[in-house]
C-alpha cells in the first residue's frame, strides 16, 4: 500500500476560517478569511512538495484514505471546524478530488503547547 506522511499546522477554527459580510439589501454571504487563505496555501505547498518528493501519484479511479492526527495547543482548541479547508488543500496539493476519499479518520491526540501540529497520512486503498 502506497502511503504519504507529512505534518501541517493545526487546522483553523471555523470562526477563523470564514467571515460574513452583507451586500446592499442585507443579503449575507460568507468568504474565506485572510488567515484561511494563508493556511490553505501553506498546506497546499507542504502536500505538493511531499507528494512530488515521494513520487506519490493519484489517478482518478483511486480510492483514498486520509488520517489526521491533531495535537492541539490546548483542550479548548476546535479540532474539526477547519477540516473541509484542510482536506481541500491536501487534495489540491497532491492532485486528487476530495470525493476520492473513501476512508476518513480524525484523531485528537495529546495537547502539545510547544509544538501544536496535525500529522497527515494519505494512502491509496
Amino acid at each position: 500500500m502506497k502511503e504519504l506522511h507529512f505534518v501541517i499546522p493545526v487546522p483553523l477554527s471555523i470562526n477563523r476560517t470564514y467571515k460574513v459580510a452583507s451586500r446592499r439589501g442585507g443579503q449575507a454571504f460568507m468568504y474565506l478569511s485572510t488567515d484561511a487563505k494563508e493556511f490553505k496555501s501553506i498546506v497546499y505547498l507542504i502536500a505538493k512538495t511531499t507528494a512530488d518528493n515521494d513520487e506519490f501519484q493519484v489517478i482518478k479511479t483511486d480510492k483514498l484514505g486520509l488520517e489526521l492526527r491533531i495535537f492541539p495547543p490546548s483542550l479548548r482548541a476546535d479540532t474539526d471546524g477547519g477540516l473541509k479547508l484542510t482536506k481541500d488543500a491536501i487534495a489540491e496539493g497532491i492532485g486528487f478530488n476530495d470525493r476520492q476519499i473513501w476512508e476518513d479518520h480524525l484523531y485528537r491526540v495529546e495537547v502539545d503547547k510547544i509544538n501544536p501540529r496535525c500529522e497527515i497520512r494519505v494512502w491509496i486503498r
